[in-house]
């Protein structure tokens, strides 16, 4: 039957796992639960796999029905771990188990192996002990492995038909967590005295523990509050959930002027009396976060006791805080807030937040507001985007799709321009012309511009390592990212992460931004260049610039807007103007990029105006990664 000896490591490991589950700060949401209860069915099942080992080598002093017992129940420990794992790829993948087939598909695969085990000491279908009690793999234990199999085919076409809705980390950390449970498994079945299984599981859920539960990033780590983003992912459970709840929004007035009175370590110790006193011991029903500097959201799931609580706040607001021998009255403003009676709009604690910090003289302090006392304006469709690109950049839900620019005269690819996708679950699809301006506004653009140059970056190297070669990518830049004074320190770092050259990106800016570059952007431009980068002036036709000022932008090539090629077939003085303006371009030696083609009829114009490059549905339309590899393969770039 084999050796203990893998059984107790996994053991050790196993426990490890579950200490620091427990211990470990958490998100509490319904994944985070189905996890521990993973955890602890493997935990059984390796005890229970471990005993049977144990009383086999003392098979005489045992009863036999206490072995098929034991052994029952090992069975159906194990019987029941790849459904709890499928229900968990559920929860990871943000699908509800509301639905009969997705019941069926938990359900019946299990309720099989559950009626194989549990008639086994009468049938011998998936074990039986011979009449020297020596254990013997029954003809249904083949069963066992092909509904285990059939589990693990779900949980891998569940995650790849949702994996725009994970994040990348958390797709690699789920296919490199099946390696790791599946290859002891197979082992063992084909060797039956290497009980190496459990380990494997015990190792694969060590890994998912530190990568898909890391909830690191949600945490603060100094007070293991949760940070914005982690009491949002928290809220939002408990809203979809249809759970109730209250929170208190909680700001320290004048709070940066306190810490500079104080040293740090006062500020420290002050800061933890204040959140310990108003918040409490935290579990999954009561929570706080820090949502910003000295601004917190303290949550109750359960209004059981929420009279309780709000004379206990109130009470603790109305003494000193105390640090070492010091008091401080510190003037803090308070709200309270009902879930979702009040309001089911997450984003109004940050507004009352918000009208706490910057109107404070307009409140007063320790008394306890609610909604009435704030006069909120509607957020409206631009805060929703605004939180659906915070909610993208969270789990990381951009896409990076590619368009070809290809030669009219010989059908070569001469570059790819990277163009960011946003679709959201609750607003579907958002077009880059209605989210890029908010993220400028709200300074999110930068960190979707280091994403859609990482993934460019990521894309070249794949053409390389493929033999494909494409000559460039162009890449947008907004202008709220020419204006960053470490730009080209921060594009250069991303780069060489990847082998790539300079020389293969091209930065497109549109022409309204090159002709009000300010002397930083202008710098930062040169600098763009002087480092081997290309420069393209985009949109060309839709601004108000004329070209002796373009010219002062060390651009390398310019791109005709959609609505300068479609007026040009069917006015004739308009296409003589883009044929002048072609013509002026190529003198330059200044490559001329016609966007939006869709016709035979714009293409053959272009071509008679000399205008070689091309850039539309006519060839393509954007593409992802997958599909635009299969489009350059099949054109044999």
């Amino acid at each position: 039957m084999g050796t203990p000896y893998f059984n107790i490591a996994a053991l050790c490991i196993l426990t490890l796992n579950l200490f620091v589950f427990h211990f470990r700060s958490k998100v509490f949401l319904r994944e985070t639960r189905i996890f521990g209860l993973l955890l602890l069915a493997s935990l059984i099942a390796c005890i229970l796999d471990t005993i049977t080992v144990m009383w086999y080598e003392s098979s005489d002093s045992i009863h036999g029905m206490a072995h098929y017992t034991v052994n029952v129940l090992y069975y159906i420990a194990q019987n029941v771990l790849p459904p709890i794992f499928l229900v968990f790829i559920f929860e990871v993948t943000r699908i509800r188990i509301t639905r009969r087939i997705h019941r069926l598909l938990i359900f019946i695969p299990w309720l099989v192996g559950f009626i194989l085990i549990v008639t086994t000491p009468w049938t011998h279908v998936v074990f039986f002990f011979t009449e020297t009690m020596q254990y013997t793999r029954g003809p249904g234990l083949h069963a066992m492995y092909l509904i285990a199999a059939i589990y693990i085919f779900m949980c891998v076409g569940m995650m790849y038909r949702r994996k725009i809705h994970i994040s990348r980390t958390t797709g690699r950390a789920v296919f490199i967590f099946l390696p790791f449970a599946i290859a002891p498994m197979i082992s063992q079945y084909f060797f039956p005295t290497v009980l190496i299984q459990n380990l494997g599981i015990a190792l694969a859920e060590l890994l998912a523990l530190f990568t898909i539960q890391d909830f690191g990033q949600y945490t603060d780590p100094h007070y293991k509050l949760y940070n914005r983003s982690g009491f949002l992912l928290q809220a939002e459970q408990m809203l979809a959930g249809g759970q109730p709840f209250s929170c208190f929004i909680v700001t320290v007035d004048s709070a940066g002027l306190v810490r500079h009175r104080m040293t740090l370590d006062t500020y420290d110790s002050l800061e933890h009396t204040l959140i310990t006193g108003l918040a409490g011991t935290m579990n999954g029903i009561k929570f706080a976060a820090e949502t910003g500097a000295s601004k917190y959201v303290f949550v109750y799931g359960s209004r059981n006791n929420l009279d309780e609580e709000r004379a206990r706040i109130l009470e603790f607001l109305q003494k000193p805080a105390i640090s070492g021998k010091r008091h401080f009255q510190l003037p803090i403003h308070i709200c309270e807030l009902h879930i979702p009676e009040d309001t089911s709009d997450l984003r109004r604690i940050f507004q009352i937040q918000q009208q706490l910090v910057h109107a404070a003289s307009h409140y007063p302090t320790h008394t306890i507001l609610n909604i009435t006392d704030f006069t909120l304006s509607d957020s409206g469709r631009s805060q929703q985007v605004a939180l659906a690109i915070r909610n993208a950049l969270m789990v990381n839900s951009f896409t990076v799709v590619f368009q070809p620019i290809v030669c009219a005269e010989t059908g070569k690819i001469e570059a790819l321009e990277a163009l960011v996708r946003l679709k959201d679950r609750t607003l579907g699809n958002i077009s880059p012309a209605e989210f890029i301006p908010i993220a400028e506004q709200n300074g999110t653009i930068h960190r979707i511009g280091a994403f859609v140059l990482t993934e460019s970056c990521r894309f070249m190297k794949q053409l390389h390592d493929r033999a494909i070669q494409i000559p460039t990518i162009e890449i947008n830049l907004s202008a709220a990212e020419c204006i960053q004074s470490n730009l080209v320190d921060n594009i250069n770092r991303i780069v060489k992460n990847f082998n790539i050259t300079p020389e293969e990106i091209c930065f497109e800016i549109t022409e309204t931004v090159a002709s009000c570059s300010p002397t930083i952007m202008n710098k930062n431009l040169n600098k763009l260049v002087d480092a081997g980068y290309s420069l393209a002036i985009d949109d060309f036709g839709t601004g108000y610039s004329n070209i002796s000022s373009l010219l002062h932008i060390p651009f390398n090539r310019v791109k005709f807007d959609r609505s300068l090629i479609m007026h040009s077939t069917g006015t004739p003085t308009i296409a003589q103007s883009l044929f002048r303006l072609a013509h002026l371009f190529n003198s330059l030696d200044i490559p001329v990029i016609a966007e939006g083609v869709e016709t035979m009829e714009e293409l053959s114009l272009l071509k008679e105006k000399k205008v070689h490059l091309i850039q539309g549905y006519l060839f393509s339309r954007p593409l992802s990664e997958k599909d635009i590899i299969t489009y350059l393969q099949e054109r044999s770039v």
